[in-house]
């Protein structure tokens, strides 16, 4: 059932009807035609100017490929071809491809080109892996091309992806849903098995992550999906008979939404500006609770570690089983020890156990014990570029101005959800001082500073970055990154970035 935007949209009253029937037997025909393979099947997206087009990932083992042919039909009209049971020739206009079963060298026009794994042949198409996007893509088409390693999702020519960040606020009856988006978007929405869809367009979405796990009696997960060419969000709700009010604010930058049990007696409006001296920098509540242990002596600067998930909120795992919440404590107790052991910080963490503090509790932490620097850890899926390490600064919403200093004569108080805002230069220095010493560790991977809406970045109230590192993902071996040895390199690297920053 569609609505319309700002009118509620409820589970209880989705009906099934022709289009399941429909949806039904095209999936007959689909088992029926689909030919006996162990690849699993899933879609790359390329955003172009004129609007997104899909292409079947076929996945051997652990690497992503796509029919090689497809591709180029989405950009030229192919000449002519010369194919062999080992090559494979693909010519059009002033261009012409060259691949060889088994080579991981492909020739496109007269420059060889190195993938990352080998061309394969299956089930009568040539496969090039993913990176064959990135790196050989752009010689063909004469385009630019946005393509982040691992991604099922590349961006081409004039289009440039935004990315949003997500809110949710608990209320005694429901939950209030807030998301912030970079560029401006419409909305539709609809309820479906269970779920509300947000159809999300305007503009292309690349998000930072893809999945947001609450724990929320109204709320279970909001999770990213375009793997059919439209960009969207489904919010699965943790009980049955509730009612979802979605509305846009901010000129299109901000979706609200609100989960309640009973329909509002008035239409939602959109929330106020944050006014930068109304609220304290740090809940009241936050000092009623007991704060973690702190290590080494006072007169030394406090760095917080946050070791990200923990409890029921696993984060990702390799497919060994290693789960990375286990994985970022073990690394938060490596850098731990190697800052203390230096004698020239203290030390507390977020979490030492398998707890799962929420966003506001971890912030609270350095808040309330005043950090001089906040550091929080995480594994993620960097495609077959591994090892490697991101470091990222908090990237404020496009549609909210940057908090300023208060003027002098002024406290110094911005709202809580802004206050990292008073930070963004000193967090940069942080961060670039961090991404120096990683790309000193041989052989890891470390690309620039970039900026993310991270949410756990949000509200801390001193300088502030998040490391990942990867890859990490259902289909890679994690064993190098839970060893002691690497943990151990990794954790010195952290202390000579803390080191480099905390000098005059």
């Amino acid at each position: 059932m569609d609505v319309l935007e700002g009118k509620p949209l409820s589970l209880s009253f989705y009906r099934y009807g022709r289009p399941v029937l429909w949806l039904a037997a095209m999936l007959a025909a689909v088992l029926i035609f689909w030919p006996a393979r162990t690849l699993r099947s899933d879609n790359f997206i390329l955003y172009l100017p004129e609007g997104a087009r899909t292409i079947p990932i076929q996945s051997v083992g652990r690497v992503d490929y796509l029919p090689l042919l497809q591709i180029l039909n989405l950009f030229v009209h192919v000449d002519g071809m010369q194919a062999s049971q080992s090559s494979l020739r693909v010519w059009f206009g002033q261009n012409d491809v060259q691949i060889q079963l088994g080579d991981k060298k492909v020739r496109v026009n007269k420059t060889r080109v190195t993938l990352q794994a080998p061309v394969r042949a299956e089930n009568g198409e040539w496969l090039v892996p993913l990176d064959f996007m990135a790196s050989a893509l752009p010689q063909l088409t004469h385009q630019p091309v946005q393509y982040r390693v691992g991604a099922r999702r590349i961006f081409i020519g004039s289009t440039k992806p935004g990315t949003f960040s997500v809110h949710l606020k608990a209320l005694a009856t429901g939950a209030d849903i807030t998301i912030a988006f970079t560029d401006k978007v419409s909305i539709k929405t609809e309820a479906s098995n269970g779920r509300w869809i947000v159809y999300l367009g305007g503009h292309p979405v690349e998000p930072l992550e893809s999945s947001f796990q609450f724990q929320n009696p109204f709320v279970k997960t909001i999770q990213f999906d375009d793997q059919d060419g439209v960009p969207k969000l489904i919010v699965a709700p943790a009980s049955d008979g509730l009612d979802f009010f979605p509305t846009l604010a901010a000129d299109g930058k901000v979706l609200e939404a609100q989960i309640s049990k009973q329909q509002p007696a008035t239409a939602l409006t959109p929330l106020p500006p944050a006014n930068p001296l109304v609220a304290p920098p740090v809940p009241p509540q936050a000092a009623e609770e007991q704060m973690p242990a702190v290590e080494g002596s006072a007169s030394l600067p406090l760095v917080i570690l946050d070791p990200g998930h923990g409890g029921p909120d696993t984060g990702s795992h390799d497919k060994n089983g290693v789960l990375e919440k286990d994985l970022v404590l073990s690394l938060a107790m490596q850098v731990r020890a190697a800052l203390v052991g230096s004698g020239r910080f203290r030390v507390a963490l977020t979490r030492s156990g398998d707890s799962d503090p929420t966003f506001d509790r971890r912030d609270e932490v350095a808040n309330v014990l005043h950090a001089s620097a906040f550091v929080t850890l995480h594994a993620g899926d960097f495609g077959s570029a591994s090892p490697r390490a991101v470091v990222y600064t908090f990237e404020p919403p496009a549609s909210v101005e940057t908090a300023s200093p208060a003027p002098a004569g002024l406290p110094q108080l911005i709202s809580w959800e802004r206050v990292q805002e008073l930070h963004l230069d000193s967090s940069r220095e942080l961060g670039t001082a961090i991404e120096q010493a990683l790309g000193a560790f041989r052989g890891l991977s470390v690309p620039k500073l970039t900026a993310a809406p991270a949410r756990v970045l949000r509200s801390v109230n001193a300088p502030a970055v998040a490391i990942e590192i990867g890859s990490f993902a259902p289909d890679t071996d994690a064993t190098l990154f839970t060893s002691s040895s690497f943990q151990q390199q990794l954790a010195g690297a952290i202390l000579n970035g803390l080191d480099n920053f905390k000098k005059p």
